[in-house]
């Protein structure tokens, strides 16, 4: 009870006063752990389980392998992996689910692929979890498949997922398959959930570039009114950035200063740096100069922004101002890091 109510304390204090732990109290102590930010006590108390010869069950080596992905810890949860097989654990769904996910944390997609086929019956915690893993490590047409089995197999959906597979559409940047999650979406009534409207403004602002890219400029800013308005979520620095790079590879490159100007919030460097790339692109000068002025205003020593104003103005052939650049770049003292190679 005290390690599911987050009392990590009290839980403890009682744990240590019983004369005889059984297979739940230590796997409700170690997940108690694991799932309130406490991952490493979870793997020294799962080491002390096995140090007074208790054998782990299915519970205690899933919350040992919970706690092995919070901390991305690839050795040890080989070494948990071991102790499921020799214990007999290998084929339980809780085990399997747990595997996946601690292999699809630590970045062995490989391992995590071959426990995910070997399972009998797929659930949706094995399924999330590799989805997950296949787009953080950029695997976006893995990802895309597995999604789609999901559907067909009827399984649940969580926000997480659904958050998961909107990042690796911004990859692919197909905007029609972004379109059809966003329909999923409504459908699945998740559009509520934070993590899946941040997403949503993110696949917006990343893919379509070359379309009727008015209609997903109005889907970005529907979604990032929608986070104060109907949700009580104060848009931060990254939205306000995501929608001035919208407007930006829409050429709204007058309508994104405009933006930036009524922001509620101070604009950051993220944000003014978001639209002088979008200068750039555009060959817009003199928002490419404003944006670098307020810039270098925030940072003199970015010398990111000098370096970004002066290629502006070599693109539209404006060499004078490219000298003028260089010189503040020498007055100022603001250092260029050189370019590098890593082939020999």
């Amino acid at each position: 009870m005290y390690s599911k109510c987050g009392n990590l304390e009290d839980s403890h204090k009682v744990f240590d006063q019983l004369e005889g732990k059984d297979n739940v109290s230590w796997a409700s102590m170690i997940a108690g752990f694991a799932e309130h930010g406490l991952a490493d006590k979870a793997i020294m108390l799962f080491r002390e389980m096995l140090f007074e010869e208790f054998t782990p069950d299915e519970m205690s080596l899933a919350a040992g392998l919970t706690a092995c992905s919070a901390l991305h810890s690839l050795k040890i949860g080989k070494e948990v992996h071991g102790f499921a097989l020799r214990y007999g654990f290998g084929e339980q769904m809780i085990i399997d689910g747990a595997l996946v996910n601690m292999y699809s944390k630590c970045g062995d997609l490989n391992s995590a692929r071959i426990v995910f086929k070997l399972m009998p019956l797929k659930d949706q915690v094995s399924c999330s979890s590799l989805v997950s893993g296949y787009s953080q490590s950029g695997y976006v047409e893995e990802a895309l498949q597995l999604f789609h089995e999901m559907l067909l197999s009827d399984l649940n959906i969580d926000a997480f997922t659904i958050s998961s597979i909107l990042g690796a559409v911004s990859l692919l940047n197909i905007p029609d398959i972004g379109t059809q999650l966003h329909a999923r979406i409504i459908k699945m009534g998740v559009e509520s959930e934070a993590s899946v409207g941040s997403s949503l403004v993110m696949m917006y602002s990343k893919c379509g570039k070359h379309r009727s890219h008015a209609g997903l400029v109005e889907e970005g800013y529907f979604h990032l009114n929608s986070m104060s308005s109907e949700y009580g979520i104060e848009p931060g620095y990254r939205h306000y950035a995501c929608m001035v790079d919208l407007l930006g590879r829409a050429g709204r490159i007058e309508d994104a200063k405009r933006f930036i100007s009524n922001m509620p919030i101070e604009p950051d460097a993220l944000v003014w740096g978001t639209l002088l790339a979008a200068c750039r692109v555009h060959g817009d000068i003199e928002i490419g100069k404003l944006a670098a002025e307020k810039i270098m205003d925030l940072g003199p020593s970015d010398a990111g922004a000098h370096v970004s104003l002066s290629n502006i103005c070599a693109d539209a052939g404006q060499w004078e101002d490219v000298l003028k650049v260089r010189a503040s770049i020498k007055q100022t003292g603001v250092l260029k890091e050189p370019g590098w190679s890593s082939s020999v």
